[in-house]
């Protein structure tokens, strides 16, 4: 697994997304465009890191053309182990999904 390239990224969105809501007809030819593009995809959601950020979780959430991008705060293996939940069940939750080979991409 490997972080999302930040200028990739913004040039799949800027350019194969669809995502131009200033005008609904040019719109509707860009999502086209997108299905020939990438597939098509409807709907789509999931953590990810970028290279530039590498401790912070981002949230992908993606419906057509239109997606959020949010902050989804900080990674388990860049957390202090005392803000951690305390419950055993959660942290056996946190450790399996654990990918020790590279931390940041899977928890």
């Amino acid at each position: 697994r490997r972080p999302f390239h930040s200028v990739r990224l913004m040039k799949f969105i800027e350019n194969d997304l669809g995502n131009d809501d200033d005008n609904a007809e040019d719109n509707a030819v860009e999502v086209e465009d997108m299905k020939e593009k990438v597939g098509r995809v409807i709907r789509s959601k999931g953590f990810f890191w970028l290279c530039t950020r590498p401790t912070e979780m981002m949230v992908w959430s993606q419906a057509g053309g239109l997606f959020h991008l949010t902050p989804g705060g900080q990674w388990w293996a860049d957390s202090p182990r005392a803000l951690w939940p305390c419950d055993e069940e959660s942290v056996e939750q946190i450790l399996s999904d654990w990918d020790h080979s590279t931390p940041y991409c899977r928890e």
